[in-house]
């Protein structure tokens, strides 16, 4: 399929419509930063997993406890 034909648009916010899209933007930003962080830290633990020479550091309370101290993985508050 050849396509013959394109169209360029140009935005023209209002000032408004701005500080809307500049919110947007960075509210998309923000997400992919965290998606990003959890990603690693999922690499990083499998890694650290994967080197650990005794049997059981593997388990994932140990895991997660030397990621939690790293400060590699977010706090869970639990309820009173």
């Amino acid at each position: 399929m050849i396509v013959t034909h394109a169209y360029r648009f140009a935005l023209d916010p209002t000032a408004g419509q701005v500080g809307a899209l500049l919110r947007h933007a960075g509210a998309g930003r923000v997400a992919f930063n965290w998606g990003l962080a959890r990603v690693k830290a999922n690499l990083s633990q499998r890694e650290a997993e994967r080197w650990c020479p005794l049997s059981w550091c593997t388990g994932s309370v140990a895991g997660s406890a030397r990621a939690s101290a790293r400060g590699a993985l977010p706090r869970v508050r639990t309820a009173p």
